[in-house]
């Protein structure tokens, strides 16, 4: 305790000093809470009135319509039903394990294999045998 310039002699004395440096550190605490909490409010809308010899205007300003963001589509496992986290880039389709990207690129290419008339797929199998 002596880095806060304080010579303490008994254990009371401690106990005081402690107590009062964590009050002033959960004020500090308490303080940054309810600065954080503070709502913002958007200004209402600026109605003005305009007199004139003939008549008296109200002016209205146009109010802005915000759009609701879009919810980001959840997708599930092709196979497995489970929520996914990622895609295959090949085909495109979500899975969730590294086991369920094997089952569909497996299926994929047996897929491939019944395909016979396309030369593109053919070349492309030739890389796996």
């Amino acid at each position: 305790m002596a880095g806060f310039g304080l010579q303490i002699k008994t254990r009371q004395e401690l106990f005081t000093v402690e107590f009062q440096i964590y009050e002033q550190f959960e004020l500090e605490r308490k303080k940054k809470r309810e600065h954080a909490t503070a709502r913002r409010r958007v200004p209402p809308p600026y109605i003005s009135v305009k007199h004139t010899i003939n008549e008296t205007t109200l002016v209205v300003p146009d109010i802005k319509v915000f759009k609701k963001p879009e919810v980001k589509p959840s997708f599930v496992c092709a196979v497995t039903g489970r929520p996914a986290r990622y895609r295959d880039p090949v085909t495109g389709l979500p899975y969730s394990t590294p086991f369920t990207f094997k089952i569909i690129r497996d299926k994929y290419h047996k897929y491939l294999k019944t395909i016979t008339d396309n030369p593109e797929v053919t070349e492309y199998m030739k890389q796996f045998e």
